[in-house]
């Protein structure tokens, strides 16, 4: 079957409701959620239906043309941004390069020793890892043999790639790219597992209520005894978010403790002494260690921020297109130029790549 025929298929699934809630989702960001929701006004659902309609149908024609395929699905994620943006006219031409006292700074590039994941222990021993490992089992590997006593392990993930860790106790931890995870290596011997995340990570901890499992962030720290949850705090950014998908966990910082109910976030702002819990998109805030950008009419200064840390660049941007929203599915694998390409449509800003550097125009 071509990938045309795939395609097809998958739309055909989608609107006979045959797909999967997940598999709906990415369809759905693919197809339906791409325009900006200042730009998208439904009149009613009916006049939805049409417009989606006239996408699909849009799409299919595209497909039909004799041009070369490419070979991932989520290419067609730009076919669909581009008969989006020629249906609405959302695409206008873009300004000049912004001015000094109108620029600000999104992300800094930062100095990485290695493009491989790195896995240190605290005797100095360092092990790099295969490019094609993506999966480490700690529980059979040797990395750890006959560590010492409280020897901890650190292991560093450099930009665009991410690891999938089963730890000694049998939790299974995903890390994303810019990550730095520290643990014992005696993690199922002691009475408290405790793990140090610089970065982002996302637990599916083993269940044992007599060891709980505490992450420790540089503001703040998560104490669980089994469930699934992701958590973000990187070292020079004043927030860290923990998002709960199953399970409970205690979040602590400031020597107050919150509870947190799955589906719900709290997001706590360091710098103002701020909490705020919010419920959020498991898809946007969880595709990443499947392989996907996911963004639900997202802040595009939100958006370059993630992809700032995936691709290690530094970002700036002019201020005043700081509302500017996203919406979309994008595989992680794509040339940092092909995701730069497929934002810009979407958003009728101008991305200039200059060396490590990315600037935002309008």
């Amino acid at each position: 079957m071509s990938d045309a025929e795939k395609f097809k298929k998958i739309l055909r699934d989608y609107a006979e409701e045959k797909l999967s809630p997940s598999d709906e989702k990415k369809i759905e960001h693919l197809i339906v959620k791409h325009a900006a929701k200042n730009r998208w006004e439904w009149e009613n659902e009916s006049h939805k239906k049409q417009l989606e309609q006239k996408i699909i149908s849009g799409i299919e024609q595209k497909i039909r043309k004799d041009k070369p395929k490419k070979t991932r699905l989520f290419y067609y994620s730009t076919a669909a941004a581009a008969i989006l943006v020629i249906t609405f006219g959302l695409f206008w031409k873009i300004g000049k390069t912004p001015s000094d006292e109108n620029t600000v700074i999104l992300a800094q590039a930062k100095e990485l020793s290695s493009e491989q994941i790195i896995v240190q222990s605290s005797n100095g021993d360092i092990t790099e890892l295969a490019s094609e490992i993506n999966i480490l089992d700690l529980q059979n590997s040797s990395v750890l043999d006959q560590p010492k006593p409280n020897a901890t392990t650190t292991i560093q993930i450099p930009q665009q790639k991410q690891l999938n860790l089963i730890l000694p106790d049998g939790t299974k931890v995903w890390l994303n790219a810019g990550t730095k995870f520290e643990f014992s290596s005696k993690l199922s011997k002691e009475d408290k597992r405790i793990v140090k995340v610089d970065g982002e990570a996302y637990f599916e901890v083993t269940s044992d209520k007599q060891h709980p499992f505490i992450v420790n962030t540089h503001h703040s720290n998560v104490e669980v005894t089994g469930t699934q949850f992701n958590i973000k705090s990187y070292a020079g950014e004043n927030f860290v978010e923990t998002a709960l998908v199953e399970g409970q966990v205690s979040f602590n910082t400031n020597n107050k403790t919150y509870k947190i109910s799955p589906g719900r976030k709290i997001t706590a702002h360091v710098d103002k002494q701020t909490i705020q819990e919010t419920a959020f998109d498991i898809a946007s805030e969880t595709s990443w260690k499947d392989g996907y950008f996911t963004f639900n009419q997202t802040d595009l200064f939100d958006v370059m921020s993630q992809v700032s840390k995936w691709y290690n660049i530094t970002v700036k941007a002019n201020k005043y297109i700081n509302k500017v929203k996203i919406g979309g599915t994008f595989p992680k694998d794509l040339p940092l130029t092909d995701l730069l390409k497929d934002l810009s449509l979407l958003s009728n800003v101008e991305f200039k790549i200059e060396g490590k550097e990315v600037i935002l125009i309008r």
